[in-house]
Protein backbone atom coordinates (compact mmCIF):
# COMPACT_ATOMS: atom_id res chain seq x y z
CA UNK A 1 0.00 0.00 0.00
CA UNK A 2 1.47 3.80 -0.66
CA UNK A 3 1.98 6.06 1.82
CA UNK A 4 -0.59 8.29 0.82
CA UNK A 5 -3.60 5.58 1.20
CA UNK A 6 -3.09 6.15 4.58
CA UNK A 7 -3.62 10.06 4.88
CA UNK A 8 -7.13 11.09 5.98
CA UNK A 9 -9.29 13.66 6.52
CA UNK A 10 -6.52 16.48 4.74
CA UNK A 11 -9.43 18.05 3.32
CA UNK A 12 -11.47 20.59 3.36
CA UNK A 13 -14.36 20.39 6.71
CA UNK A 14 -14.41 17.72 9.38
CA UNK A 15 -18.49 17.00 10.05
CA UNK A 16 -19.19 15.75 13.39
CA UNK A 17 -23.27 14.74 13.29
CA UNK A 18 -24.20 11.78 15.26
CA UNK A 19 -22.76 12.57 18.32
CA UNK A 20 -24.71 12.03 21.09
CA UNK A 21 -23.32 11.59 24.67
CA UNK A 22 -25.49 9.88 27.27
CA UNK A 23 -25.59 10.84 30.65
CA UNK A 24 -26.83 9.13 34.00
CA UNK A 25 -28.77 12.40 35.38
CA UNK A 26 -30.07 10.89 38.84
CA UNK A 27 -30.34 7.51 41.19
CA UNK A 28 -33.94 6.62 42.78
CA UNK A 29 -33.61 7.23 46.65
CA UNK A 30 -34.76 3.21 46.88
CA UNK A 31 -31.80 1.91 45.21
CA UNK A 32 -29.00 0.48 47.30
CA UNK A 33 -26.61 2.89 49.51
CA UNK A 34 -23.62 1.69 47.38
CA UNK A 35 -25.22 3.07 44.20
CA UNK A 36 -26.71 6.92 45.80
CA UNK A 37 -23.42 7.45 47.08
CA UNK A 38 -22.02 6.91 43.66
CA UNK A 39 -24.56 8.73 41.47
CA UNK A 40 -27.21 10.50 43.54
CA UNK A 41 -27.42 14.47 42.44
CA UNK A 42 -24.23 13.80 39.87
CA UNK A 43 -24.91 13.94 36.11
CA UNK A 44 -22.72 11.41 34.93
CA UNK A 45 -21.19 10.37 31.07
CA UNK A 46 -21.90 6.94 30.28
CA UNK A 47 -20.98 6.72 26.78
CA UNK A 48 -20.59 8.53 23.20
CA UNK A 49 -22.03 7.53 20.29
CA UNK A 50 -21.58 8.95 16.79
CA UNK A 51 -23.00 6.22 14.19
CA UNK A 52 -25.17 4.14 16.09
CA UNK A 53 -26.88 7.27 17.61
CA UNK A 54 -30.13 6.61 15.70
CA UNK A 55 -33.78 7.17 15.88
CA UNK A 56 -33.94 11.39 15.98
CA UNK A 57 -37.12 11.10 14.11
CA UNK A 58 -39.21 8.62 16.18
CA UNK A 59 -38.16 10.92 18.95
CA UNK A 60 -39.27 13.76 17.72
CA UNK A 61 -42.24 12.53 16.69
CA UNK A 62 -43.24 10.93 20.30
CA UNK A 63 -42.65 14.33 21.50
CA UNK A 64 -45.13 15.78 19.26
CA UNK A 65 -47.49 13.24 20.51
CA UNK A 66 -46.70 13.97 23.97
CA UNK A 67 -47.44 17.43 23.31
CA UNK A 68 -50.73 16.99 21.48
CA UNK A 69 -52.10 14.68 24.24
CA UNK A 70 -51.51 17.15 26.79
CA UNK A 71 -53.31 19.72 24.52
CA UNK A 72 -56.25 17.48 24.25
CA UNK A 73 -56.69 17.24 28.01
CA UNK A 74 -56.53 20.91 28.52
CA UNK A 75 -53.41 22.02 29.36
CA UNK A 76 -52.39 25.77 28.35
CA UNK A 77 -49.17 26.45 25.96
CA UNK A 78 -46.95 27.58 28.77
CA UNK A 79 -47.78 23.95 31.07
CA UNK A 80 -46.60 21.94 27.65
CA UNK A 81 -43.48 24.29 26.99
CA UNK A 82 -42.24 23.72 30.37
CA UNK A 83 -43.08 19.79 30.83
CA UNK A 84 -42.22 18.97 26.98
CA UNK A 85 -39.33 21.20 25.43
CA UNK A 86 -39.13 21.40 21.59
CA UNK A 87 -36.90 18.35 20.51
CA UNK A 88 -36.62 18.36 16.42
CA UNK A 89 -33.09 16.22 16.14
CA UNK A 90 -34.13 15.78 12.61
CA UNK A 91 -33.62 18.96 11.69
CA UNK A 92 -30.37 19.90 13.04
CA UNK A 93 -28.98 16.68 11.47
CA UNK A 94 -30.59 17.90 8.17
CA UNK A 95 -28.91 21.79 8.37
CA UNK A 96 -25.63 19.67 9.43
CA UNK A 97 -25.56 17.66 5.99
CA UNK A 98 -26.67 20.84 3.92
CA UNK A 99 -23.94 23.28 5.67
CA UNK A 100 -21.59 20.65 4.52
CA UNK A 101 -22.95 19.89 1.04
CA UNK A 102 -23.13 23.80 0.83
CA UNK A 103 -19.37 24.31 1.76
CA UNK A 104 -18.23 21.85 -0.45
CA UNK A 105 -18.95 24.30 -2.88
CA UNK A 106 -20.29 21.87 -6.16
CA UNK A 107 -24.48 22.04 -6.76
CA UNK A 108 -24.32 19.01 -8.86
CA UNK A 109 -22.56 16.76 -6.05
CA UNK A 110 -23.92 13.88 -4.36
CA UNK A 111 -24.73 13.26 -0.71
CA UNK A 112 -23.85 9.36 -0.15
CA UNK A 113 -25.62 8.02 2.88
CA UNK A 114 -23.90 4.66 3.97
CA UNK A 115 -26.67 2.02 4.99
CA UNK A 116 -26.83 -1.59 6.10
CA UNK A 117 -27.72 -4.48 4.52
CA UNK A 118 -30.27 -5.52 6.37
CA UNK A 119 -31.50 -2.09 7.49
CA UNK A 120 -33.82 -1.75 10.86
CA UNK A 121 -33.53 2.37 10.70
CA UNK A 122 -34.97 3.14 7.17
CA UNK A 123 -37.57 4.77 8.75
CA UNK A 124 -35.77 7.19 10.68
CA UNK A 125 -33.04 7.46 8.17
CA UNK A 126 -35.59 8.31 5.52
CA UNK A 127 -37.02 11.40 7.54
CA UNK A 128 -33.28 12.66 7.37
CA UNK A 129 -33.19 12.93 3.57
CA UNK A 130 -36.62 14.47 3.65
CA UNK A 131 -35.83 17.10 5.53
CA UNK A 132 -32.55 17.28 3.53
CA UNK A 133 -35.22 17.69 0.18
CA UNK A 134 -36.81 20.72 2.10
CA UNK A 135 -33.87 22.52 2.52
CA UNK A 136 -33.00 22.21 -1.13
CA UNK A 137 -30.62 19.13 -1.80
CA UNK A 138 -32.20 17.86 -4.79
CA UNK A 139 -33.64 13.92 -4.17
CA UNK A 140 -31.83 12.56 -7.65
CA UNK A 141 -28.42 13.74 -5.39
CA UNK A 142 -29.32 12.56 -2.36
CA UNK A 143 -28.35 8.15 -2.62
CA UNK A 144 -28.36 5.00 -0.34
CA UNK A 145 -25.23 2.52 -0.82
CA UNK A 146 -24.23 -0.23 1.51
CA UNK A 147 -20.33 -0.83 1.78
CA UNK A 148 -20.37 -3.28 -0.43
CA UNK A 149 -21.77 -1.20 -3.54
CA UNK A 150 -19.73 1.41 -2.92
CA UNK A 151 -16.52 -0.94 -3.20
CA UNK A 152 -18.47 -1.40 -6.97
CA UNK A 153 -20.03 1.99 -7.68
CA UNK A 154 -17.05 4.34 -6.17
CA UNK A 155 -14.15 5.25 -7.76
CA UNK A 156 -11.24 7.97 -6.67
CA UNK A 157 -9.72 10.85 -9.18
CA UNK A 158 -6.30 11.79 -9.05
CA UNK A 159 -7.41 15.09 -7.45
CA UNK A 160 -8.98 12.67 -4.64
CA UNK A 161 -12.17 13.84 -5.62
CA UNK A 162 -14.97 11.06 -5.14
CA UNK A 163 -17.43 9.55 -7.28
CA UNK A 164 -20.21 7.51 -7.53
CA UNK A 165 -21.32 6.03 -10.91
CA UNK A 166 -19.88 9.66 -12.92
CA UNK A 167 -21.49 11.89 -9.86
CA UNK A 168 -19.34 13.49 -7.64
CA UNK A 169 -19.63 12.84 -4.12
CA UNK A 170 -19.90 16.01 -1.50
CA UNK A 171 -20.62 14.65 1.67
CA UNK A 172 -20.56 10.53 2.80
CA UNK A 173 -23.30 10.41 6.20
CA UNK A 174 -22.63 7.14 7.45
CA UNK A 175 -25.02 4.92 8.93
CA UNK A 176 -23.41 1.72 8.87
CA UNK A 177 -19.67 0.92 9.45
CA UNK A 178 -19.86 0.97 12.90
CA UNK A 179 -19.28 -2.85 13.55
CA UNK A 180 -16.92 -5.85 12.33
CA UNK A 181 -20.53 -7.26 11.03
CA UNK A 182 -20.40 -4.25 8.39
CA UNK A 183 -17.48 -5.59 7.16
CA UNK A 184 -17.65 -9.12 5.91
CA UNK A 185 -15.25 -9.07 3.52
CA UNK A 186 -12.46 -7.40 2.23
CA UNK A 187 -14.39 -5.35 -0.66
CA UNK A 188 -15.92 -3.15 2.40
CA UNK A 189 -12.78 -2.14 4.10
CA UNK A 190 -11.62 -1.32 0.26
CA UNK A 191 -14.22 0.89 0.16
CA UNK A 192 -14.47 2.73 3.38
CA UNK A 193 -10.46 3.03 2.76
CA UNK A 194 -11.12 4.51 -0.79
CA UNK A 195 -13.60 7.22 0.73
CA UNK A 196 -11.31 8.32 3.26
CA UNK A 197 -8.86 9.03 1.28
CA UNK A 198 -11.15 11.35 -0.89
CA UNK A 199 -11.93 14.99 -0.12
CA UNK A 200 -15.73 14.02 0.82
CA UNK A 201 -16.96 15.02 3.99
CA UNK A 202 -17.26 12.37 5.98
CA UNK A 203 -19.45 12.23 9.28
CA UNK A 204 -17.73 11.01 10.64
CA UNK A 205 -14.14 10.37 9.71
CA UNK A 206 -12.60 7.84 11.00
CA UNK A 207 -10.27 9.39 13.43
CA UNK A 208 -13.42 10.59 15.30
CA UNK A 209 -14.79 7.20 14.85
CA UNK A 210 -11.77 5.95 16.87
CA UNK A 211 -12.29 7.94 19.39
CA UNK A 212 -15.82 7.03 19.25
CA UNK A 213 -14.87 3.36 20.60
CA UNK A 214 -14.79 2.39 24.48
CA UNK A 215 -12.11 1.59 24.61
CA UNK A 216 -10.28 4.80 23.59
CA UNK A 217 -13.36 6.39 25.88
CA UNK A 218 -12.24 4.09 28.67
CA UNK A 219 -8.28 5.09 28.48
CA UNK A 220 -9.54 9.26 28.25
CA UNK A 221 -11.20 8.66 31.82
CA UNK A 222 -7.60 7.68 33.23
CA UNK A 223 -5.47 9.70 35.71
CA UNK A 224 -3.73 12.01 33.12
CA UNK A 225 -4.89 11.59 30.05
CA UNK A 226 -7.37 14.77 29.69
CA UNK A 227 -4.25 16.47 30.93
CA UNK A 228 -2.84 15.90 27.58
CA UNK A 229 -5.54 17.74 25.74
CA UNK A 230 -6.75 20.46 28.66
CA UNK A 231 -3.92 22.46 29.80
CA UNK A 232 -5.42 23.70 33.34
CA UNK A 233 -5.40 20.59 35.76
CA UNK A 234 -8.56 22.41 37.37
CA UNK A 235 -10.35 22.39 34.13
CA UNK A 236 -9.18 18.27 33.90
CA UNK A 237 -10.16 17.74 36.66
CA UNK A 238 -14.07 19.42 36.18
CA UNK A 239 -14.09 17.27 32.97
CA UNK A 240 -13.15 14.04 34.63
CA UNK A 241 -15.64 14.30 37.52
CA UNK A 242 -18.78 14.13 34.88
CA UNK A 243 -17.19 10.57 33.98
CA UNK A 244 -18.90 7.56 34.89
CA UNK A 245 -16.61 4.51 35.95
CA UNK A 246 -14.93 3.10 33.09
CA UNK A 247 -12.33 0.11 33.73
CA UNK A 248 -10.12 -2.23 31.00
CA UNK A 249 -11.25 -5.45 30.35
CA UNK A 250 -8.13 -6.78 31.01
CA UNK A 251 -9.15 -11.00 31.24
CA UNK A 252 -8.86 -11.23 34.83
CA UNK A 253 -12.28 -9.21 35.65
CA UNK A 254 -15.48 -11.40 34.59
CA UNK A 255 -17.47 -9.49 35.98
CA UNK A 256 -16.27 -6.45 34.34
CA UNK A 257 -15.85 -7.98 30.53
CA UNK A 258 -19.87 -9.24 31.36
CA UNK A 259 -20.98 -5.16 31.80
CA UNK A 260 -19.12 -3.30 29.25
CA UNK A 261 -19.26 -3.69 25.31
CA UNK A 262 -16.49 -2.69 23.31
CA UNK A 263 -17.60 -0.93 20.55
CA UNK A 264 -20.44 1.46 19.83
CA UNK A 265 -24.08 0.63 19.53
CA UNK A 266 -25.70 -2.42 21.09
CA UNK A 267 -25.56 -6.02 21.24
CA UNK A 268 -21.16 -5.37 20.91
CA UNK A 269 -20.03 -7.87 23.87
CA UNK A 270 -17.57 -10.41 22.48
CA UNK A 271 -17.28 -12.45 25.41
CA UNK A 272 -18.49 -16.08 25.73
CA UNK A 273 -20.48 -16.98 28.43
CA UNK A 274 -18.65 -16.38 31.74
CA UNK A 275 -19.66 -19.78 33.68
CA UNK A 276 -17.51 -19.27 35.97
CA UNK A 277 -19.55 -16.40 37.40
CA UNK A 278 -22.04 -16.82 41.10
CA UNK A 279 -25.80 -16.53 40.10
CA UNK A 280 -25.92 -13.27 41.80
CA UNK A 281 -22.47 -11.68 39.59
CA UNK A 282 -24.67 -12.82 36.83
CA UNK A 283 -27.77 -11.24 37.89
CA UNK A 284 -25.04 -7.69 38.16
CA UNK A 285 -24.65 -8.03 34.97
CA UNK A 286 -28.44 -7.32 33.57
CA UNK A 287 -30.05 -4.35 33.39
CA UNK A 288 -33.67 -4.06 35.35
CA UNK A 289 -35.80 -5.41 33.22
CA UNK A 290 -39.42 -4.62 32.43
CA UNK A 291 -42.10 -7.26 33.55
CA UNK A 292 -45.38 -7.95 34.91
CA UNK A 293 -45.34 -8.78 38.48
CA UNK A 294 -49.19 -10.46 39.97
CA UNK A 295 -48.69 -10.57 43.47
CA UNK A 296 -50.63 -9.91 46.70
CA UNK A 297 -49.65 -6.48 47.61
CA UNK A 298 -51.62 -2.88 47.04
CA UNK A 299 -50.46 -0.86 43.61
CA UNK A 300 -47.74 1.24 44.01
CA UNK A 301 -46.05 3.91 41.94
CA UNK A 302 -42.53 3.13 40.34
CA UNK A 303 -40.29 5.59 40.06
CA UNK A 304 -37.93 5.63 36.82
CA UNK A 305 -34.33 6.27 36.01
CA UNK A 306 -33.73 9.06 33.54
CA UNK A 307 -30.94 8.70 31.60
CA UNK A 308 -30.58 11.35 28.50
CA UNK A 309 -28.84 11.44 25.56
CA UNK A 310 -27.68 14.93 24.19
CA UNK A 311 -27.16 15.14 20.30
CA UNK A 312 -24.31 17.84 18.99
CA UNK A 313 -23.26 18.39 15.77
CA UNK A 314 -20.69 20.30 14.85
CA UNK A 315 -18.15 21.40 11.56
CA UNK A 316 -14.74 22.72 11.91
CA UNK A 317 -11.93 23.52 8.97
CA UNK A 318 -9.23 26.41 8.79
CA UNK A 319 -11.52 29.67 7.86
CA UNK A 320 -15.27 28.39 8.93
CA UNK A 321 -16.47 26.93 11.89
CA UNK A 322 -20.22 26.18 12.70
CA UNK A 323 -21.80 24.54 16.00
CA UNK A 324 -25.37 23.48 16.82
CA UNK A 325 -26.97 21.31 20.36
CA UNK A 326 -29.75 19.88 20.63
CA UNK A 327 -31.12 17.96 23.40
CA UNK A 328 -33.47 14.84 23.24
CA UNK A 329 -33.28 11.30 22.08
CA UNK A 330 -34.35 10.44 26.14
CA UNK A 331 -35.22 7.48 27.79
CA UNK A 332 -36.50 5.89 30.67
CA UNK A 333 -34.54 2.92 32.73
CA UNK A 334 -36.60 1.58 35.78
Amino acid sequence: MDRDAVVFNQYRVCLMVHNRTAYLQSVNASMPTFLNRIYVFFELKIEVNNIASSMGAHAERVTKMHRRTMTELGYDKETIEKAIPKNEPIKLIAEALYKAWELYSSSSAVILIVVEDQNQNQIDQKHVEYALEDLGVPVDQIVRRTLTQCEQCLTLSPERHLFLSGSRVAVVYFRAGYTPDNYPTEKEWAARLLIERSDAIKSPWIGLQVANTKKTQQVLAEDGVVERFVGHPRDAAAIRSTFAGLWAINGDDPVTQKLIKVTIGLGNNPFPPLLMLSETEQLLGFPPMKSHIVWDDPICDSRLQLLSGTLKIAQENNQNKWLGTASGLQRLYE
